[in-house]
């Protein structure tokens, strides 16, 4: 017999009917409650878009350095363009491409934004136009899903009236690029345990061996290997903060492909609340919080 999945199936199907939400509703309650995340299935990205950035995202990576590097900061970050980083116990070096929702200093400016609560504008690389092509039009209806999560978040935790509105116009989402390459040490990990700042995150991840575990309430760790059709849901920090403790933001690691194999793509969409967002909890305002913005910026200087 199968074992069983690490984090609960939840069909999107019917969720705007009123006559399906209560049980949607239920289901993602119990699992933000319980574990902190779960896979969804009739989750209206298309297949085909989803294919295509697939191909393009491995496509870029396959690129020679030179092409790649047309996308790499003037200060290597994980958080924009292209980067590479060492892996731990060895000399396999893992890549990743970042963007945020901004290519240009004036669609920063529209936002409100300031150089000090984001990233710059993007990095594209100029000599693989297909990559942007295909990330488009994913990033577009990724953040459609994210929308209906968060409203569906939004009753979970009580929040008032108009609360997503106000807190995600704006918003400051991106979206990473993860490839790890084939590694000879399966003690090692590619991403040390941690737990993600924003709203929620929605992950994307091939069939490559090795991959996302996460912490189960008995404090152990758990395989999520990719299912067809699937796209998983984490929620974070933030998430946490506001429900003031009810929904919790689910720890996960990464573990390193086995050497021989093709290697590993993951693309989390991290759903970010826009810059001035309070990060207190919704239903006790005496405690104390900080922006979104600079709780965000403490947790990148640590990573």
């Amino acid at each position: 017999m199968a074992p069983a999945p690490a984090l609960d199936v939840i069909s999107l199907a019917g969720a705007d009917d009123p006559r399906h939400r209560v049980a949607v509703m239920q289901r993602i309650a119990r699992a933000g409650r319980e574990l902190g995340g779960f896979a969804v299935t009739d989750h209206g990205v298309a297949d085909d878009v989803i294919e295509e950035m697939y191909a393009a995202t491995t496509g870029f990576f396959a690129q020679p350095a030179s092409v790649k590097a047309q996308s790499a900061a003037a200060v290597p970050s994980r958080y924009q363009g292209w980067c590479t980083h060492a892996l731990a116990g060895g000399s396999n070096t893992a890549e990743t491409f970042a963007v945020s929702r901004f290519d240009t200093a004036a669609e920063l400016a529209a936002a409100n934004y300031t150089a000090a609560d984001s990233p710059p504008p993007n990095l594209w690389p100029v000599a693989y136009p297909r990559l942007q092509a295909a990330w488009r039009p994913y990033l577009s209806q990724v953040h459609q899903l994210s929308m209906r999560l968060l409203d569906a978040a939004a009753q979970i935790i009580d929040a008032p009236p108009g609360w997503v509105q106000r807190t995600f116009t704006h918003h400051a989402s991106g979206m990473i690029a993860n490839w790890y390459p084939p590694h000879t040490r399966q003690d090692r990990l590619a991403q040390q345990p941690h737990t993600d700042f924003g709203a929620l995150t929605i992950l994307f991840q091939d069939n490559g061996a090795g991959g996302l575990e996460i912490l189960d309430s008995e404090r152990a760790w758990q395989p999520v290997p990719a299912q067809a059709g699937t796209l998983i849901v984490l929620f974070g920090d933030l998430m946490q903060r506001w429900s003031n403790g009810a929904v919790r933001a689910l720890p996960h690691r990464v573990t390193v492909p086995p050497a021989g194999g093709p290697g590993r793509l993951s693309v989390p969409y991290f759903c970010h609340p826009h810059r001035n967002a309070p990060t207190t909890p919704l239903h006790d305002t005496s405690a104390p919080g900080s922006r979104a913005a600079d709780v965000r910026r403490q947790r990148e200087v640590r990573h």
